[in-house]
């Protein structure tokens, strides 16, 4: 077999979304810990503007992705996979702009480009195979939670070492993405998806709004444990607790990344519906145990617990999305992906509000707050207990991907 017949697979291909995915999300993932004290120092602003540049980004690149979708030919825009990861790296360049608008258009820019390709690559990822969408989608989303945990992981640990000098060469890595990328011709593949077998007899078409609901559900639920969490622990256990809120998040995450593959191969035989009611259920005793833990050094073994069950439910969801019906294809693609996430990311603010009401420092606020995700568990069981009567992967045969050798 050649060099380039070895590219051309579509197992190869599928990791190449996959580190794709890694890439860009690893670029947002970098953000995470600059604003305070690193922005606000280089930038001699205040952090509640620093901050407000931030969320204003975030919102737009979640935004960006039901809106690309609902324009986007059917075909797609395949090209975006290979312009996008050198744009989306500017996030690594912010040491070298000195202005708010220089660091405002910067981010704009670059989380635009991170919000734009992921429904792209998501539906491409499920083209490249026939029966096995929930382990592809499993592989390609893997990657974002990897590269988000790390991007947070790398930023903080380079930032409290060496501030913003030299950040920007975490951009290079974008320019060998963009060369695997040329060399498996992605960027010149249409996504269109390969036919699904008939679904089965009375199990009729799957409504997409059950299907969004779940995902904001989900979404909603990482965005308040994301963001809230960290601080809870500060508040509880003191400042010696941020590392253990950092570590949290990023056991989480790698968990569920690697978790993901597990429970997609199990809702290509099961169905996605059951799937997600299964990993929720089982993941309700560790939101609990996570508020509730006495010492902070077990909260990571709580977190891991949940990247093993619910944590993990995301990627099933953007597989439910695929086969709903009711929206244009890339439209319900961008809006599960963005249009929830944007919707977690306004939830986190409401709660910001309700906090805001306590003096500084209340413990009791975030605690009240960190319950949205245990109740959210419960929220999605029964969502996916309705949706496990369209679920279409009960007991099919294994299959290999077109390609494969």
């Amino acid at each position: 077999m050649s060099f380039t017949d070895y590219f051309l697979q579509n197992r190869v291909r599928i990791l190449i979304l996959a580190a794709l995915h890694f890439t860009i999300d690893f670029y947002a993932g970098l953000t995470i810990p600059l604003p305070e004290p690193t922005l606000v120092n280089h930038l001699q602003r205040g952090l509640p503007t620093i901050l407000f540049v931030t969320t204003l980004s975030s919102l737009i690149c979640n935004i960006v992705q039901p809106v690309a979708g609902s324009l986007m030919h059917r075909d797609g825009h395949p090209w975006l996979l290979l312009v996008t990861p050198p744009l989306a790296a500017l996030t690594a360049c912010v040491g070298l702009v000195t202005s708010l608008g220089g660091f405002a258009a910067l981010f704009c820019v670059a989380f635009i480009c991170i919000g734009i390709v992921h429904p792209e690559a998501a539906w491409m990822a499920q083209s490249l195979t026939r029966n096995r969408k929930g382990l592809a989608t499993a592989c390609f989303m893997s990657g974002g939670f990897i590269g988000y945990s790390t991007g947070a992981l790398v930023g903080a640990w380079w930032a409290s070492h060496h501030g913003l000098a030299g950040l920007w060469c975490f951009s290079l890595p974008a320019l060998l993405l963009t060369a695997l990328i040329a060399a498996s011709g992605l960027h010149r593949r249409p996504a269109n998806p390969i036919p699904d077998d008939p679904p089965s007899v009375g199990r009729g078409k799957l409504p997409f709004l059950p299907v969004f609901l779940v995902a904001m559900t989900i979404s909603a639920s990482a965005c308040v444990l994301t963001r809230l969490y960290p601080v809870f622990a500060v508040r509880t256990f003191g400042v010696e607790a941020q590392a253990w809120g950092g570590l949290v998040l990023f056991s989480q995450g790698i968990v569920a990344a690697f978790m993901a593959y597990v429970w997609g191969h199990r809702s290509d035989r099961r169905g996605c519906g059951s799937t997600i009611r299964l990993i929720e259920w089982m993941g309700l005793p560790f939101f609990i145990l996570l508020i509730l833990v006495p010492d902070i050094r077990l909260a990571p073994l709580c977190a891991i617990g949940i990247g093993m069950t619910a944590g993990a439910a995301f990627p099933l969801s953007v597989v439910l999305a695929r086969h709903a019906h009711g929206l244009p294809p890339r439209f319900r693609m961008g809006l599960c992906i963005g249009g929830s996430w944007a919707i977690g990311e306004l939830v986190v603010m409401l709660l910001s509000l309700y906090i805001g009401r306590f003096p500084d420092g209340a413990v009791e606020p975030l605690r009240h707050a960190l319950y949205f995700p245990p109740a959210a568990a419960i929220l999605i069981v029964i969502l996916a207990s309705w949706l496990k009567r369209w679920d279409y992967g009960t007991a099919l045969p294994a299959a290999t991907m077109p390609g494969s050798p």
